[in-house]
């Protein structure tokens, strides 16, 4: 039976000969790779010169070079070398083929799995009624079809932002840091200066949760063509999470609804990495 120390003499007296094929290999393959680099003649030695990938451009663009590999393929190993070379050539597209259907398997999990998130809790977004049924004396259904047929300017939204929406994601901010969760909310401006508020809160895993309400300038509607107003667009604060806009409007919406509407989007937040955890 074989033993450490045996196996280990056997590979001493093999190495001599294993380094020289190695030589006997490797040197002529590094000289032909470094004498292609070259513009060499055989009748004027010595008078060569770099010309770096200028031999493979020519050889590669010379109509007999897919003729002749042809040919020297069907000479040395006839149409069964024709076909490995094929799957030869073949398996970097198999492979580049199965990451791309890897990478598509994903997103569409990752898809289904925020998709089933959202199914989660109930969802009233801008139809949310004001939660203490009436505001000084208006009655609710009053204050939520004012809001629908309402079209704010952008000084309406800008101070919006200010009296409402950052203090209450303020307020959410500071009740989840009292619960252990790193949380911040904050004001930021786009490229073009476009102000907007965020709120941030780390669950200590890959995707965070982002909430932000971001202003965005729109057409006047047919139906708002009757209401006084003296210009065609009007603005709209619109939620953003951070997979992307949630194409609905909070502006109008008091400060507990605001907050709802943040707790709802948090919560779905929470199933969807729950079920990421769960789904592996």
């Amino acid at each position: 039976m074989a033993t450490l120390h045996t196996r280990a003499s056997a590979r001493l007296m093999m190495a001599p000969a294993v380094v020289m094929l190695l030589i006997w290999m490797a040197v002529p393959l590094a000289m032909t790779l470094y004498f292609s680099f070259l513009r060499y003649n055989l009748l004027m030695p010595g008078m060569e010169e770099w010309a770096g990938f200028f031999n493979y451009r020519y050889f590669l663009t010379d109509p007999a070079f897919a003729d002749a590999l042809v040919n020297t393929l069907l000479l040395v190993g006839g149409v069964p070398a024709l076909q490995n070379a094929t799957i030869i050539m073949g398996l970097p597209f198999a492979f580049v083929l199965m990451l791309v259907m890897l990478g598509l398997y994903r997103a569409l999990r990752l898809e289904a799995l925020q998709a089933d998130s959202r199914q989660f809790g109930l969802r009233s977004l801008s139809s949310r009624s004001t939660s203490n049924g009436h505001l000084e004396g208006v009655p609710a259904w009053r204050l939520r079809l004012d809001r629908a047929l309402s079209f704010p300017s952008r000084e309406r939204t800008e101070r919006f932002l200010t009296e409402v929406a950052l203090p209450a994601m303020t307020d959410v901010a500071a009740h989840l840091q009292e619960r252990g969760c790193g949380a911040q909310a904050r004001e930021d401006r786009d490229e073009d200066g476009t102000r907007y508020v965020v709120l941030d809160a780390d669950l200590g895993e890959e995707r965070p949760f982002r909430y932000e309400i971001r202003p965005r300038e729109v057409p006047v509607p047919v139906y708002g063509r009757a209401v006084p107003k003296g210009s065609d667009t009007y603005w709209r604060l619109e939620v953003h999470l951070r997979e992307g806009g949630q194409d609905y409007d909070v502006m109008g919406y008091t400060s507990e609804q605001l907050i709802d509407d943040i707790l709802d989007q948090y919560e779905r937040h929470l199933e969807f990495v729950r079920m990421q955890e769960v789904a592996g």
